[in-house]
């Protein structure tokens, strides 16, 4: 798990109203792209949103240029708005 933040102005010029987002980051390492649509599916009937709740990115597994060697594993990254989704998620999905 990866806590990533970042910082959005408001305005030009008025850092004083700046709004941290920090997102806590779960890695699902080797399911495809249809498991893990199966998974938001069932989130989204517990009620969870996507853009509100979550964001997700799935990365298809890199090879090596011959396409034998992989490079990396397929994976999806889950990026969660708070700590309790984040911990909710991993006990519920990330075994």
């Amino acid at each position: 798990m990866v806590t990533n933040g970042s910082l959005k102005n408001t305005g030009p010029g008025d850092e004083s109203q700046c709004i941290k987002v920090v997102m806590i980051e779960v890695r699902v390492l080797e399911k495809s792209a249809a498991e893990i649509m199966l998974i938001i599916k069932e989130m989204a009937n517990d009620g969870i949103v996507q853009g509100r709740d979550f964001d997700f990115a799935y990365h298809p597994a890199r090879y090596k240029s011959d396409g034998w060697e992989k490079v990396s594993p397929k994976h999806t990254v889950f990026a969660f708005y708070t700590e309790q989704m984040a911990t909710f998620f991993m006990l519920k999905y990330a075994h």
